[in-house]
């Protein structure tokens, strides 16, 4: 007995408890997914498509989440061109300005407006395809939603053609995909192949063997439909209860009869004003309250909307309901919100917007339009700023970045959805337009009069930098804001995306710390500074890529100059 139960025991050891059945819980059987792309996986994709539509078109919660995603993912999209050459940069963004009004295949969208409804489609359905198509005037996009990729009502799946997809079976590649168009009788015809090279495939796969997306409502749909009818059901109730106004309260229960009646035979009683009633012996009037809906009801309908929310990976306060957001709860949801936005930014990024902004800017230059440069794919796509939580607390701890270098003047003019550039530009020509109008009117300028009275306070060689001994000097706040912003940029790419040498690490860690450091390290900081001035002009500096984080982790843009002035007055010195 002593043995049996020490097997038992072992095999217990070595097992998981989520594997085992129970009597209240069933085993799921193991063919149950088996294959991402199976016959019976098809069947419910697709219907899928239809359950999510249903409630993008009646279901007030569903529809909202899906235009607060579009509006604070792609509300505005903007290209801006990053060669070193700003006339190629303006022309780039001309161009591509005015093919965005020309994009649709049909006519009917600018690219904008196709880009959120694609997006739309791709969280809705699944997924969604866009056909590049080559014209006399450049790309167009023709935008091919979700079931009409393959026809829906086939759900056999070959090995050589899954969910519309045709496949080489060898490598797995995608080689063509399947089109169908409806017909104004809801069937699906006029199928064709069209050469996977001009097709742009949306989607964000769950597994691996995935080839189609599946509608980000998957998880809730169940719950969204029970939302639905719940609401449905207390709705009634409460419009019947909103219909009684009293009950009288008989000893036998029997109804009151009235003393006229309808042509139809119907029982009525006229109330006119200053009407006396009497109430037989043992009667009683009371009036009608009802608790629907109670405060266990809303609490249940929040637990489901929750489901909802976390199904979609939202946070429930930013998406579904703020009411009750304030100070740190209301940055954290802001947070994980921009977060998932982010996410989906980048997939479309990824997926449709480099490759679509390579085809017109390539067509440009081979046609002659835009002029050529090695630079030509440097670019980085602005979206829209996101929406503030405490504005006033937000703006100021950017101003001090912004003194300090812990920010440049890129990401603080991105984060408010416009471009440095053009902002400097334009305050620019307000500060010399200003200047025109007051030299016309024979006055002074009030702002020019108070700075000449107040001017800002400089900050002295000795407040830059605090030299502890002789040749040893400590790095101001600016340049350890940089290198600290390295580390933790470094730390958040995967492994093969992190840049910095040894040597360059130790250098970001002194920094960020404040380690003081000797003239030595500030002329060897001013020569890498020289040496690698030209990584700047890098694909993957706007994206934090490892020549940006090598930069800021030796100081950054302030490390730069603060090396520059001590190098120039220890040059002096000698």
């Amino acid at each position: 007995m002593k043995l049996i139960r020490r097997i038992r025991n072992a095999v217990r050891a070595f097992r998981w408890e989520g594997a085992e059945p129970t009597e209240s819980r069933a085993q799921t059987p193991s063919n149950y997914s088996n294959h991402a792309e199976s016959a019976s996986t098809n069947r419910g994709r697709v219907q899928l498509i239809w359950e999510a539509r249903d409630l993008e078109n009646n279901h007030p919660l569903v529809s909202g989440i899906l235009r607060k995603l579009t509006l604070y993912t792609l509300g505005s999209l903007r290209y801006q061109a990053r060669t070193s050459d700003p006339a190629i940069n303006s022309a780039y963004e001309s161009f591509f300005a005015d093919w965005c009004k020309r994009a649709d295949f049909s006519g009917r969208f600018d690219f904008l407006s196709l880009m959120q409804l694609a997006f739309v489609s791709f969280v809705r359905d699944g997924d969604c395809l866009l056909v590049k198509s080559l014209t006399e005037d450049g790309p167009r996009l023709q935008l091919i939603e979700a079931d009409r990729i393959g026809n829906p009502y086939h759900s056999t799946v070959a090995d050589d053609l899954i969910g519309g997809i045709r496949i080489d079976v060898k490598s797995g590649r995608p080689v063509a995909y399947q089109i169908t168009r409806r017909s104004m009788g809801a069937s699906y015809v006029d199928e064709q192949e069209v050469p996977a090279e001009r097709c742009l495939h949306l989607f964000d796969p769950q597994r691996h063997d995935s080839y189609r997306g599946v509608s980000a409502f998957a998880p809730a749909i169940a719950t969204c439909k029970d939302i639905v009818e719940i609401l449905a059901g207390e709705k009634d109730a409460v419009k019947w209860a909103s219909r009684q106004t009293g009950v009288v309260k008989t000893p036998s229960g029997e109804g009151l009869g009235w003393d006229e009646q309808t042509t139809t035979g119907d029982s009525i009683e006229r109330i006119t004003p200053g009407t006396i009633h009497y109430l037989k012996p043992g009667e009683e009037v009371t009036g009608f309250m009802s608790n629907r809906p109670s405060v266990t009801f809303t609490g249940f309908l929040e637990s489901l909307q929750r489901h909802l929310a976390d199904a979609l990976g939202l946070p429930y306060g930013f998406f579904i309901d703020s009411s009750n957001l304030g100070g740190v709860t209301a940055r954290l949801d802001s947070q994980q919100a921009a977060r998932v936005c982010g996410r989906y930014q980048r997939i479309l990024t990824n997926r449709i917007l480099d490759p679509i902004l390579e085809a017109v800017i390539a067509f440009g230059i081979s046609n002659g339009d835009i002029p050529q440069s090695s630079e030509w794919r440097a670019h980085r796509w602005q979206f829209p700023p996101w929406p503030s939580t405490d504005i006033g607390r937000e703006t100021s701890a950017e101003l001090a970045e912004l003194r300090h270098g812990a920010t440049t003047y890129a990401e603080y003019f991105a984060s408010k959805g416009e471009d440095w550039e053009e902002a400097f530009v334009q305050s620019a020509n307000e500060v010399r337009r200003r200047k025109e109008i007051f030299e016309a009117a024979g006055v002074e300028d009030p702002i020019v009069l108070d700075q000449a009275k107040n001017p800002p306070p400089s900050l002295s060689s000795a407040e830059e930098s605090t030299q502890f001994a002789e040749d040893s000097f400590e790095p101001p706040q600016a340049v350890r804001a940089a290198a600290a912003r390295a580390l933790r940029e470094r730390a958040k790419k995967p492994a093969s995306q992190r840049g910095m040498t040894p040597v360059g690490i130790a250098r970001a860690r002194d920094l960020a710390n404040g380690r003081p450091v000797s003239a030595d390290t500030v002329r060897r900081m001013k020569a890498y500074f020289d040496r690698h001035q030209v990584d700047k002009q890098g694909s993957t500096w706007d994206d934090y890529g490892k020549g940006r984080q090598a930069w800021d982790g030796w100081g950054g843009d302030a490390g730069q100059a603060w090396a520059n002035r001590i190098v120039e007055r220890l040059n002096k010195k000698d």
